[in-house]
């Protein structure tokens, strides 16, 4: 992820929980109503239901992710389709298709940054 850019907006999955493995970088991280910091060597986990949203600070994060059970790539490979066929802004309400076909729905909340 870029510097001070926005990741997925705040959301929750209802059939899986995800977790990420911050290998560089420092990630600004809100689940539920805490927000920390989650440096490098560290975890994140989100339990199916919990709203979460993660978005980096001052310097590029890598990461890798984890989903429990499996499914969620179906949902990867359609965004990724979707993203690169367009010629212009993606549109918001086939995004938001794509997840709720997945069971990840969106939540209230303003950006981190």
């Amino acid at each position: 992820m870029p510097p001070r850019t926005t990741g997925p907006a705040r959301h929750f999955h209802t059939r899986e929980d995800e977790g990420s493995y911050i290998i560089t970088g420092v990630l600004t991280a809100e689940m539920g109503d805490q927000r920390f910091e989650v440096a490098p060597s560290l975890p994140v986990v989100a339990t199916r239901c919990l709203v979460h949203v993660g978005e980096p600070r001052d310097e590029e994060v890598w990461s890798v992710g984890l989903i429990n059970p499996s499914g969620l790539e179906g949902s990867f490979a359609a965004m990724a389709y979707h993203l690169g066929s367009l010629r212009q802004p993606p549109d918001d309400d086939v995004i938001s298709a794509i997840d709720a076909r997945r069971g990840v729905l969106p939540a209230d909340g303003t950006p981190l940054i």
